[in-house]
C-alpha cells in the first residue's frame, strides 16, 4: 500500500476488494490459499497468497483453501506445484501423501502395466505368466502351472480367476479338471482327460509342473 487508493499487488491474479478503509484478500491464483484462511481469526495486517503446503494443491483458481492431494498423488514440497502422480508399479490409497515413499510398490510379480496414478492394490496386475491366489488376503503372484500356460503367448490361462480362463493366441485350451485350494487360493489339478496321466504336485515336486502328460504311445 501507498497510504492511497492504490496497491500493488504481491501475488499476480490475485483478487482483493475494498471495504470501508480496509483491503480485503478474496481469492488466490492456482497453488495459493489464503491467510488468514476462512476459519482464522481476520486481520488485515497478515493477509497474503500462501504457497500450498506439502501433501496440498489447489489447481482450479479462484483459490482460498488448498486440498489434500488426492489417492494416487503425493507432493513432497512447499509450493504451487500441483500434486504428483504416483509412479507406474506403485499405488496410494489415501488423501494428502507428502513423500513419494507413501507410494506403496505393487507386490512381487505384478505391475500396473505402466500406469500411473493408481489408487489401491487392484491396480497392481500379476505378470502374464502368473496368476493371483483366489479368494485369500494379501493374495501373491503364483507361477503358472505348466499345464496352463500358453505355448504361443506365454500367458497363464488361469490368471483371469475361476469365471474366466485366458484364450490361448494358438487356441491351446486348459487341459484337466482344476480346483482351488480354500486355504491356500492356489489352483490344484484334480484329474486329466482320457489319454493324459495325471502329475500331481507331490509328485513333481512343484506346484509349478503338476500337468496333464501323455500317455505312453498317446499323441
Amino acid at each position: 500500500c501507498f497510504g492511497t487508493d492504490q496497491v500493488e499487488v504481491v501475488v499476480e491474479n490475485s483478487t482483493w476488494r475494498v471495504s470501508g478503509s480496509i483491503y480485503e484478500l478474496l481469492s488466490c491464483p492456482a497453488g495459493y490459499a489464503v491467510v488468514p484462511g476462512p476459519g482464522d481469526t481476520f486481520d488485515a495486517t497478515i493477509q497474503r497468497c500462501a504457497e500450498c503446503g506439502k501433501g496440498e494443491e489447489c489447481t482450479t483458481p479462484p483459490c482460498v483453501e488448498c486440498s489434500p492431494c488426492s489417492p494416487g498423488t503425493y507432493k513432497a514440497f512447499v509450493g504451487v506445484e500441483a500434486c504428483a502422480e504416483c509412479p507406474a508399479n506403485t499405488f496410494r490409497e489415501e488423501s494428502g501423501a507428502t513423500e513419494l515413499g507413501a507410494c506403496l510398490p505393487c507386490k512381487s510379480k505384478a505391475s500396473t502395466g505402466g500406469l500411473t496414478g493408481q489408487t489401491g492394490p487392484a491396480a497392481c496386475v500379476c505378470d502374464d505368466d502368473d496368476y493371483a491366489e483366489v479368494g485369500v488376503q494379501d493374495a501373491e503372484c503364483i507361477k503358472c502351472p505348466r499345464a496352463a500356460l500358453c505355448d504361443a503367448d506365454g500367458v497363464c490361462m488361469l490368471r483371469g480367476g475361476p469365471e474366466t480362463v485366458h484364450s490361448c493366441s494358438d487356441d491351446k485350451g486348459l487341459v484337466g479338471e482344476w480346483s482351488i485350494d480354500n486355504v491356500t487360493g492356489r489352483y490344484v489339478l484334480e484329474s486329466c482327460n482320457q489319454g493324459y496321466e495325471l502329475v500331481t504336485t507331490a509328485e513333481a515336486g512343484s506346484e509349478e509342473l503338476q500337468q496333464c502328460k501323455a500317455c505312453s504311445g498317446e499323441t
